[in-house]
């Protein structure tokens, strides 16, 4: 399936950018690496374009992934990695499983996210 860029109308969520610096991992109780997530300055806030995956476009990102369910397009961001980039929307959090640039000129940044409830802050 061909790329289509979004009409600017289609832009209607906003995400929030999150990441993870390399070495800034923090260990749990258990031992586990849990990476130390921070917003990116200056992209608190981007317009996006965040599709649920239904019908063929599903099963078809099943067969490559088992879990993709959401489609972030958002406008090309540099350096935005799978690993160490996540989106937080609407209070849960999408983990980038690939983000591409579909239109190879550096406008557009397509991801595959999985979703996933955002934990609970601690009490003070």
């Amino acid at each position: 399936m061909a790329f289509s860029p979004p009409d600017p109308g289609e832009m209607r969520e906003v995400v929030g950018i999150e990441y993870a610096p390399a070495f800034d991992d923090k260990r749990d109780v258990y031992n586990a690496t849990e990476p130390d997530w921070r917003g990116v300055p200056g992209a608190n806030s981007r317009r996006a374009k965040v599709e649920q995956l239904s019908g063929r476009e599903f099963w078809q990102a099943q067969q490559t992934e088992a879990a993709f369910s959401i489609r972030v397009t958002i406008r090309y961001f540099e350096g935005l990695m799978s690993k160490r980039y996540r989106f937080v929307w609407r209070g849960m959090i999408l983990n980038i499983g690939a983000a591409i640039n579909p239109d190879n000129k550096k406008i557009w940044h397509e991801c595959m996210c999985t979703a996933r409830a955002k934990p609970a802050q601690p009490r003070a």
